[in-house]
């Protein structure tokens, strides 16, 4: 049982549900990705930039409805993703992963596709 002194410092503001109920749009496609990307089953060498070229494109890229702290979390994981995996890098675009996932014969059509997740 918790002790009432313990239960007020633990009590969340109502600005903090709302910043978890704003962050749960942007955290699914995360969640779903890193599932995805932890699969035992399947390759998913070739499915990695098709899906972090969706996260980027799509639901991480910023919206006039994004409050400031989703929009910073955004841009943040955003500009991660893009370094960590040298998205703006030329040399990226030479590298196996990307010539598997051009050659995958599911993703050909790419543009059409790009929401993977």
């Amino acid at each position: 049982m918790v002790k009432p002194a313990d239960a007020k410092a633990l009590e969340m503001k109502d600005e903090h549900w709302q910043l978890m109920a704003d962050l749960i749009p942007v955290l699914k496609p995360l969640q779903t990705a890193t599932s995805v990307m932890s699969a035992e089953r399947k390759p998913t060498s070739p499915v990695l930039f098709p899906m972090l070229m969706g996260l980027v494109g799509d639901h991480l890229a910023g919206s006039d409805e994004d409050s400031s702290a989703v929009a910073t979390f955004k841009q943040s994981v955003t500009k991660e993703i893009q370094h960590r995996f040298g998205q703006k890098d030329l040399q990226t675009a030479k590298s196996p992963l990307v010539t598997a996932s051009v050659l995958e014969p599911n993703y050909k059509d790419l543009a059409g596709k790009r929401r993977l997740i």
